[in-house]
């Protein structure tokens, strides 16, 4: 097989077909890019951010504070709950030309730039990820259908080597029973009732130099009526199954009050909504 070129950015980068066009992509995306690369970010400065986290952290007293008894404190508490809708406002959608919204403008550089960048490194690395990715589906599938072949040759032997003990043990019984001597046919009996037992013999997988095989036991349904019963009966664990979140949830919206399931409560779990 090639060598690969693992040096991505050395001063020997390998040649490879169609180097010309990713080049002039390349050229493309960078150029766009060099604007954010030059734009000086306009921070705020030290007390800015400190008086308005300050102010922030009243409010959040104000908050934890609060202690609805009455319709005059619920006002309030809904009134606190407004104003703090008002500065949420002001931060994450902020009015154009106003200093909050050239931080936000700034932070949109920032995530274009990371973008950018983010890109260009899974650009590169991407495709050794789907090569490896194509690469280990065929060695693993191979591997596994090699150790299995290799399991089933060892069984087939043990096997045989056990039918072969079977025979001779019985040939031997015969030959004891043919004498007609007790002793013979005693031992011939006790010899017929003695069990075969070869122990299965460890297989060599395959190995590679630099590759080392990770175990990972998973598992597949094949009756789920059989393990519900088996739950119901209380010889398995009730913890092994889920309940489907998804289906719950939506007839729960579907048929609020009106929804029954055993063992289920259905309830309205709304809150209260603020206007700014």
């Amino acid at each position: 097989m090639e060598e690969i070129d693992t040096n991505l950015f050395g001063e020997e980068a390998g040649e490879a077909p169609g180097i010309t066009a990713e080049v002039e992509k390349a050229k493309q995306e960078i150029d766009k890019t060099t604007a954010l690369l030059k734009a000086a970010p306009d921070i705020p400065d030290a007390e800015e951010v400190g008086r308005s986290r300050a102010m922030a952290a009243r409010v959040m007293k104000l908050a934890k504070d609060l202690v609805i008894t009455d319709q005059a404190s619920y006002e309030t508490g809904v009134n606190l709950a407004k104003a703090c809708t008002v500065a949420i406002q002001s931060v994450e959608k902020p009015e154009k030309g106003s200093r909050m919204a050239k931080v936000q403008e700034q932070k949109e550089n920032a995530h274009s730039l990371h973008k950018f960048f983010t890109g260009l490194l899974s650009s590169l690395a991407d495709p050794y990820k789907q090569a490896r990715a194509i690469a280990d589906g065929k060695t693993t599938k191979w591997y596994r259908e090699e150790t299995e072949r290799r399991r089933q040759e060892a069984e087939r032997k043990r096997r045989e080597e056990e039918k072969r003990l079977e025979d001779e043990k019985l040939k031997l019984a015969i030959e004891l029973e043919k004498t007609g001597n007790a002793d013979d046919k005693a031992n011939a009996e006790a010899i017929l009732s003695d069990p075969v037992y070869v122990a299965p013999v460890a297989i060599e997988a395959p190995k590679a130099e630099g590759s080392t095989h990770i175990a990972k036991w998973t598992y597949e349904v094949v009756d789920i009526m059989a393990l519900l019963k088996a739950i119901v009966a209380g010889t398995e664990r009730a913890s092994l199954i889920m309940v489907n979140d998804k289906a719950l949830g939506a007839m729960a919206r579907a048929e609020k009050e009106a929804a029954k399931v055993t063992g289920i409560r259905f309830f309205d779990q709304g809150t209260v909504r603020h206007s700014a």
